[in-house]
């Protein structure tokens, strides 16, 4: 083979190579750091027709209240619409939880080859948070899309033709999405004002006023008497005709989170009252029976003595 030749057969195997080049890049996307055609020409800021990924809260419902310290958020993160970009993925995945310091990744590329490489357009996953303190709490999750601008668009290109003027353009754009929850793990504290514990009655039943105070928004408050089911009120009430007897009674109160608070235990008698006789009453009546036992007495002797009248 001559040196004409040669040049010839390597002139024609570099153009084949290059056409399989293009032809790879426009069926599965072409990395812009590494391919031949077009050239690489920087990064440049994301086009006004470009949309940031897309970045959805699956679970749980934003602005919950929760009565536990840990918490799993699911999410989706999907690349946005764009006009002129190609080769889109998901370039990294993190979150930042506002008790938290730094940020946390959950997702970084790793490139697996120079032409080709697999790329996601999308990324699920779900975060498992514990040691949440207690209060209302933001966690923030971040997507960082990547992308190629072609100039002109690669999509234009013909299959058979080499663009050796064709520039490419990589890009960066972050979306975010937050979602706001409580966590509240404190029950409401119940105090029961002062009864009574001895409370007499006449009439063998009592009414008893049941006063309390709740240092909280209480979506529930129930009273249980002497161990038996708990009664729903709204507020301060009266336990009626409660009989003779040992009693007690527990107030309860439930916060919006499920939380229930409990008072002391109140423990009260309903007592009959024991009647007594008053002190001058009862020397009068002892003053007219001795009185009545003297006179008695006289007469009796007077009639013994003879004295008859």
């Amino acid at each position: 083979m001559d040196k004409k030749t040669l040049l010839t057969a390597t002139f024609i195997g570099l153009l084949f190579l290059a056409m399989i080049t293009i032809f790879q890049a426009k069926l599965v996307g072409a990395n812009p750091y590494s391919h031949i055609f077009p050239i690489y020409s920087g990064e440049v800021a994301p086009r006004s027709d470009t949309q940031p990924p897309r970045i959805t809260i699956l679970s749980p419902e934003r602005n919950s209240t929760f009565e536990t310290n840990s918490l799993s958020i699911s999410f989706k993160a999907e690349v946005g619409e764009s006009k002129s970009a190609e080769n889109k993925m998901i370039l990294d995945v993190y979150y930042k939880a506002d008790w938290l310091g730094n940020n946390t990744y959950v997702y970084e590329y790793v490139p697996t080859g120079l032409l080709v490489y697999e790329k996601e357009t999308d990324f699920s996953a779900t975060l498992n948070l514990t040691g949440i303190p207690e209060g209302r709490h933001s966690v923030i999750v971040y997507a960082t899309e990547r992308g190629t601008y072609y100039e002109p668009p690669f999509s234009e290109w013909p299959m058979w033709a080499l663009e050796f003027s064709a520039k490419s353009y990589s890009f960066q754009i972050v979306g975010a999405s937050t979602i706001f929850f409580t966590i509240d793990v404190t029950p409401l504290n119940v105090t029961v004002l002062p009864i009574a514990s001895h409370i007499l009655s006449e009439s063998g039943v009592s009414d008893v006023p049941l006063n309390f105070i709740v240092n909280g928004l209480a979506s529930k408050i129930s009273y249980a008497l002497d161990g038996q089911n708990n009664v729903t009120i709204a507020g301060n009430t009266t336990l009626t005709s409660l009989p003779y007897g040992e009693h007690n009674v527990t107030v309860y109160a439930a916060d919006n989170a499920g939380n229930v608070g409990a008072s002391e235990t109140i423990y009260f008698s309903i007592e009959e009252p024991f009647y007594t006789v008053p002190v001058a009453t009862a020397s009068l009546t002892s003053a007219i029976i001795v009185s009545a036992g003297l006179l008695v007495y006289f007469k009796k002797r007077k009639v013994g003595s003879g004295d008859k009248t």
